[in-house]
């Protein structure tokens, strides 16, 4: 039984808990993604933290190239190519505990790519997560420390962070990462694969125990995804 226009069910929780994500279809196309996120957590609004991105506590996010955006985003970096696996806002000092991506118009030929924590114990045994040190690659936010550990903890979860264009390392364990990181992602084994592609497809991501990609998007692709960050305890 669900308690609010958001909220999830024991066993939507569980599965969330379990896997790090969660994938709901169609979830509630009538309500806006605002009365959803609302009634999952307490949302955190990036504008009132950081003014100058004009970000606020819900933001489309709509695939453009290079030129047409801010150089210092995936977008202005990457454009229509696909992202990287990272998580969002590395750089901050604890980054936002969950992250909601709703379907507003979809593209079928568009996923979202997700690695899990037992992709992440894998890596573990390759690469010295646990020891690599970084510092933000541009110090825009006072959310931002002068170290921050790849792996750390918050409200008793183990957490992981990762960006590789907005983080520098600091030690010779955070260079070993950066410069094998992406090979041994190969090798961790096949990612989940979620497609946003009807209004109301909702997926939520746990930003401390997964890390996220995005595919190439298409020349011409009308995909428009909303999206809003929370924190602390789904309701």
């Amino acid at each position: 039984m669900r308690i609010g226009v958001g909220a999830l069910n024991a066993d939507e929780v569980l599965n969330l808990k379990k896997e790090g994500y969660l994938f709901l279809k169609s979830y509630k196309p009538e309500a806006t993604t605002l009365e959803v996120a609302s009634g999952l957590a307490k949302i955190v609004s990036v504008g009132d933290l950081v003014p100058e991105t004009g970000i606020g506590a819900v933001h489309k996010v709509i695939p453009k190239n290079k030129a047409e955006t801010n150089a210092h985003s995936y977008s202005g970096i990457y454009g229509l190519e696909s992202f990287p696996f990272h998580t969002d806002l590395a750089h901050w000092s604890v980054p936002p505990r969950f992250i909601v991506l709703r379907c507003v118009e979809g593209d079928d030929s568009v996923a979202t790519l997700i690695l899990t924590s037992r992709h992440i114990q894998k890596l573990k045994k390759w690469l010295p997560l646990d020891k690599a040190l970084f510092s933000p690659r541009r110090n825009i936010t006072t959310h931002c420390a002068v170290i921050l550990p790849m792996m750390f903890s918050a409200d008793g979860v183990g957490c992981i962070r990762w960006d590789r264009d907005f983080l520098n390392p600091v030690n010779e364990s955070g260079r070993v990462v950066r410069d094998g990181i992406e090979g041994a992602l190969k090798s961790v084994g096949r990612p989940a694969a979620i497609t946003l592609s009807s209004p109301g497809d909702t997926l939520i991501l746990d930003n401390w125990r997964c890390i996220h990609s995005r595919t190439s998007v298409p020349s011409g692709s009308k995909r428009v995804i909303e999206r809003a960050y929370l924190e602390g305890d789904l309701r």
